[in-house]
């Protein structure tokens, strides 16, 4: 029996944020880095703690809906309130993806308004204060130099919150920011690269969730798979198609009910990486350089080292990640090889190889059913992959590719939904 343990929501939220905030070390543990702040504020507002929750996940993950390099920096030189009209894409698309999961739907609310300026927005009724909160926090976090002692900048930053206090930012927030930050050791804790353990002792007395059991961790992972998928067009289908693969075979090697979701999950979660590849070279036509190839490849190491901070997902981290190793030891990021690699993860790397030469891509398109069972043949001759599990899932090959296919086709209209409605959704008043 594979074992899984109740996972600690601040674990795996905490984890997705590193995950996306991996595009470029500049911006590294911006996230948390905020929600440090944010939770300084809302406990110094004495907020419920149902709230400061909610503020938690908005704050870890308020930059979620940023599927570009180039959207994320130029959000980092948002200090003045004469740079309006600014992007509020990824507001929306953030909102979007995470109002999907019950357990996200008040962080999302929040998210959805976490750049308003108080001044031009403050009549509006669907604005709740704590989107006031991750909008001070955030633009906090990136005043900072973090090549200089942040002590050194206490002053600076709280010149720049008085005078856009009233205007840019909610004045009372400003005033609980002002009382929050007024002990040394808050400022020493953000010139901390691990701000991970200070958050946590910040929120160690409040209830941020209770603990996730397995269905509640799949459900999550099917949500915020969106992430990972929808920076791209030619991605949108692919970690759901493979999770359905990888699903369908689990069954036919007779997996528990248990290990089928665990399967199932991993799939979702197996390019989780990918947040840290340029979508340039996701989306690029021809053949990858070298040197972009390396960088794709990357993205494998990044699933693992993300993933092994959540305890309780051991097993699903080791499926998910070692899905580019190959039996003969060919692969990549480990090397690893035939006696290396437990059943899961072979089965996931078919799950893997086959949804991608049934999808299209922006260098080719979907492959015939017959083509994708003659470069599958062709791999498992040459050991690359187990011939064991090809075998035994080829004679449902053709109903799978069917399904696939279906499938795929789902998930584009839904991203095609999400790009639509992101462009339907009312922004706040700004007069």
């Amino acid at each position: 029996m594979k074992t899984f343990q109740p996972v600690n929501p601040f674990e795996i939220i905490t984890a997705f944020s590193r995950a996306s905030d991996l595009l470029s070390s500049t911006v590294a543990e911006h996230q948390l880095r905020t929600a440090y702040i944010t939770i300084a504020i809302a406990k110094t507002m004495k907020l419920d703690p149902k709230k400061i929750s909610d503020l938690f996940i908005a704050s870890a993950l308020h930059d979620i809906g940023i599927f570009s390099l180039e959207e994320k920096f130029s959000l980092l030189n948002l200090e003045k309130e004469d740079l309006e009209p600014y992007s509020r894409r990824h507001e929306k698309v953030g909102y979007l993806i995470l109002s999907g999961s019950s357990l996200f739907q008040e962080a999302a609310k929040i998210i959805r308004h976490h750049h308003c300026f108080w001044k031009k927005d403050r009549e509006d009724p669907a604005i709740p204060l704590e989107s006031y909160i991750v909008h001070l926090a955030d633009r906090v976090e990136v005043s900072i130099d973090r090549n200089d002692c942040t002590l050194n900048q206490r002053d600076k930053v709280y010149s720049y919150l008085k005078k856009r206090a009233g205007t840019m930012f909610h004045p009372d927030v400003v005033e609980a920011f002002l009382l929050a930050s007024r002990k040394d050791y808050f400022w020493f804790s953000l010139n901390m690269n691990q701000i991970e353990d200070f958050l946590q002792d910040e929120v160690a007395e409040i209830p941020i969730l209770f603990e996730l059991n397995l269905k509640q961790v799949r459900d999550i992972a099917k949500v915020l798979r969106k992430i990972i998928d929808f920076r791209s067009p030619y991605t949108s289908t692919h970690s759901a198609g493979v999770a359905l693969t990888a699903l369908r075979i689990a069954r036919l090697f007779g997996y528990s009910l248990k290990e089928q979701i665990m399967m199932e999950t991993a799939g979702y979660l197996h390019d989780l990486g990918k947040m840290a590849v340029p979508k340039e070279i996701l989306d690029k036509p021809g053949d990858l350089s070298p040197k972009e190839f390396n960088i794709l490849k990357a993205h494998a190491f990044y699933t693992y080292y993300i993933l092994k901070n959540i305890r309780g997902m051991s097993e699903i981290n080791i499926w998910a990640a070692l899905h580019h190793e190959r039996l003969d030891g060919s692969g990549y990021p480990f090397g690893l090889n035939a006696n290396d690699l437990p059943l899961g993860s072979r089965i996931m790397a078919i799950a893997d190889i086959f949804t991608a030469l049934s999808e299209e891509r922006p260098y080719k398109k979907r492959m015939k059913p017959e083509r994708v069972k003659e470069i599958m043949r062709e791999m498992s001759r040459e050991e690359v992959i187990d011939s064991n599990i090809l075998k035994t899932v080829e004679r449902e090959l053709d109903s799978l590719y069917e399904e696939i296919v279906l499938a795929q086709e789902r998930q584009k209209r839904e991203y095609k939904h999400l790009i639509e409605n992101t462009n339907k959704i009312p922004m706040p008043r700004t007069t």
